[in-house]
């Protein structure tokens, strides 16, 4: 018997009878608890589609022709479709969503995601990418040039971003066209969260898949004081430029609450 054979059928037994996951994580939203629980419950089938080492390989891709993170999103979403058709029951990424993966009819993934109050998702970007010790989206500048900045304005577009699956800055669709196919894309997703009411995802989760997931709930007191950090001027220009994000998030968190 084919040695490779017996190791794929050992590989699949613990997860033989769950079900398929694909879980768009937008960064800073709690991934790195939701991607240790998920890995747990799917050990030898687990797929992950890393940030840093999908954008080198962008980058090692296009070469000089590499000209903007759109490259980026398409090469890793080229790798989701490949992690599905390798058949891997649960994979994660940061990875836009994609109209050709999720809406294929022959796709059976119960596809999630999970947000975060946009302001606090922002805040807690710009301080990872500011204090980080890797080069990967490394930046060094203070809080008010960040906000003028052009990855400042673009980090407030985040849920827009992924969730509409086209590149904001390439579009050149209009907001409203944008959040219109955002708030379409959401009502798609199987199994949707807030970060600030993991019980009642993780409930949902057990609900759709029969699978008791076990997030470690994030620490509140760390957003507070993250917030209290600013002043009340530079935290409504924080609104201001997440205003599309904002919209998305109270239209997710209003689902949640039904």
């Amino acid at each position: 018997m084919d040695l490779r054979y017996i190791t794929d059928r050992l590989k699949n037994l613990p997860t033989r009878n769950k079900p398929h996951i694909f879980y768009l994580h937008i960064p800073k939203t709690g991934g790195t608890s939701v991607i240790h629980a998920l890995r747990k419950k799917y050990p030898f089938n687990f797929f992950k589609i890393e940030a840093g080492s999908s954008l080198r390989a962008a980058e090692l891709k296009f070469g000089e022709n590499y000209k903007s993170f759109k490259q980026c999103y398409d090469l890793r979403e080229s790798v989701a479709a490949y992690a599905i058709e390798a058949g891997y029951k649960c994979i994660a990424g940061h990875v836009p969503y994609s109209t050709n993966i999720f809406d294929d009819p022959s796709n059976n993934y119960h596809l999630m995601t999970i947000l975060r109050d946009p302001v606090q998702r922002y805040i807690s970007k710009y301080l990872y990418n500011y204090h980080k010790s890797s080069d990967h989206c490394k930046f060094e500048m203070d809080f008010e040039d960040y906000l003028e900045s052009d990855i400042g304005k673009q980090s407030g577009r985040e849920y827009l971003r992924y969730l509409s699956g086209y590149s904001v800055d390439e579009s050149r669709k209009p907001d409203e066209e944008l959040i219109q196919i955002s708030v379409e894309n959401l009502q798609k997703i199987d199994l949707l969260g807030v970060l600030e009411e993991l019980d009642k995802f993780k409930a949902l989760f057990y609900n759709e898949t029969g699978i008791n997931l076990r997030i470690p709930h994030k620490n509140k007191t760390e957003d507070l004081t993250e917030e209290q950090s600013f002043d009340k001027a530079t935290l409504n220009r924080v609104r201001e430029i997440c205003k599309p994000d904002i919209d998305l998030y109270n239209f997710a968190k209003a689902r949640v609450d039904l």
